[in-house]
């Protein structure tokens, strides 16, 4: 690139820098954290990140703000607490284990993640049926399939991880 240009295009990636920093999104937290590709170590990280009693209210607010970008998860209500589990086994056995879960008073929401692995549909069926079953008197039930993209015609909301 010759010297010229590179002036012109400095100021607009100075810009774009600030700006992303700004929204906070200069930095892949589960790269700084050193987690890898491993599926079990970046889903035992986040649900610590959605803990009430590893960081209180931020972990609420962290966790509201991943279910809006969700589309569908967006009506879920936190107000009256909540509890995360993982390798949380619905169906009491090992082979039906759905990565993470989240129970209100009034949902369950299950998320199965995906970082390399490809996703399974008829595991999220699966996962959806036991997660309905699980429900109970509990008014609604869900599954997220949290992976590096979207997918097409599941029975899962899809988020990808820079949702999270």
């Amino acid at each position: 690139m010759p010297a010229e240009r590179f002036a012109q295009v400095v100021p607009e990636l100075r810009s774009l820098i600030a700006a992303r920093t700004k929204r906070g999104d200069g930095i892949n937290i589960w790269s700084a954290a050193g987690l890898g590709t491993d599926e079990r170590r970046n889903v035992a990280a986040l649900a610590r990140l959605w803990m009430r009693s590893s960081i209180g209210d931020l972990a609420t607010e962290f966790l509201s703000a991943f279910l809006r970008r969700v589309n569908g998860g967006d009506s879920i209500s936190l107000e009256g607490g909540y509890h995360v589990h993982t390798e949380f086994l619905p169906m009491g056995d090992a082979a039906h284990r759905v990565d993470l879960v989240i129970e209100t008073d009034t949902t369950i929401i299950g998320i199965e993640a995906k970082i390399r692995a490809p996703a399974d549909k008829e595991q999220l069926a699966r996962y959806a049926r036991e997660l309905e079953l699980r429900a109970g008197q509990k008014s609604a039930h869900l599954l997220i399939y949290l992976g590096p993209r979207m997918l097409e015609n599941s029975c899962a909301l899809g988020a990808t991880w820079s949702a999270v």
